[in-house]
């Protein structure tokens, strides 16, 4: 399968708060043409350094994604599962020496030779949208009121200024009392087409614009990065940080049979226990 991308754009702004806890990968607002992984993480809010975690998270896909030769092979589960262990490792690291009540959520695409991995953990979300069908896949927030909604406790229009609505039940955090590491939500997208656009976006560029106007924005025929500008000028006031890429895509070569989409939960691979040398050699710095 080759996919190839037209254009990729970014913004990440402060809205009406004093610090910034999202971050993304790349930390680019104009991003290489060659760039076949994005992330955004929002740091937790109310926990100790958010935008430590996030952070974290973001430099650590990076480096590991960057080892990848995506345009000539596939990103499986299994692979993603080793570049999350690796991102929990990194995390754990963090904490030891600043604070271990700190997470963050991610939202992650990876454009490869079969296809696109979208995987997510918490309410940071990812859209696939496609001209004169709108969205074609939205990720389910890991939140309270996501479960609710499921439950049919309440609707989707309470859930959109339900007081806990920012109550996420999956974050990436470090392991410590005992606390397992969460999996990411997964979809496996190969039908795309050209002019599909995913989008990638922290919780206040959703809380601030409906999906019906996100979709009326970004797939809009002016060019994207006009588009990016309107998407941007109206989050720029919103209450919390507001982070999001856009990837468009200029074409897309697969077999018809292969247009499909699968959803899989992938966890980290189990970290190897420290052993009695290595604690004692921790516990004697």
């Amino acid at each position: 399968m080759m996919i190839e991308i037209r254009h990729s754009y970014s913004f990440s702004q402060l809205g009406n708060r004093q610090n910034q806890e999202d971050n993304r990968c790349p930390d680019q607002d104009s991003i290489d043409g060659r760039q076949r992984y994005f992330a955004v993480c929002d740091g937790v809010g109310g926990n100790d350094y958010g935008e430590v975690a996030s952070k974290t998270v973001c430099d650590t896909l990076d480096k590991e994604l960057s080892r990848y030769e995506l345009t000539e092979n596939t990103f499986d589960d299994s692979d993603l599962s080793h570049v999350l262990n690796n991102v929990y490792d990194s995390l754990d690291r963090v904490s030891d020496s600043q604070s271990s009540d700190m997470g963050t959520t991610l939202a992650l695409l990876v454009i490869h030779n079969g296809g696109a991995m979208l995987a997510h953990i918490g309410d940071s979300r990812i859209y696939q949208m496609r001209p004169s069908i709108g969205i074609v896949y939205r990720s389910e927030d890991h939140s309270l009121v996501n479960e609710m909604v499921k439950a049919e406790i309440i609707t989707e229009e309470d859930a959109a200024h339900h007081p806990q609505r920012h109550v996420i039940n999956r974050a990436i955090s470090p392991a410590t009392s005992g606390r397992e590491r969460n999996a990411a939500t997964v979809a496996h997208v190969k039908d795309i087409m050209e002019n599909d656009v995913f989008l990638l976006c922290s919780d206040g560029v959703t809380d601030t614009i409906p999906d019906e106007e996100l979709t009326e924005i970004l797939l809009n025929r002016i060019p994207l990065k006009e588009r990016m500008g309107r998407l941007a000028r109206r989050c720029v006031d919103s209450d919390d940080n507001n982070t999001c890429i856009v990837v468009e895509i200029s074409s897309a070569m697969m077999l018809p049979d292969d247009r499909q989409t699968t959803i899989t939960q992938v966890s980290p691979q189990k970290s190897q226990s420290p052993s009695f040398l290595e604690k004692i050699m921790k516990w004697l710095k």
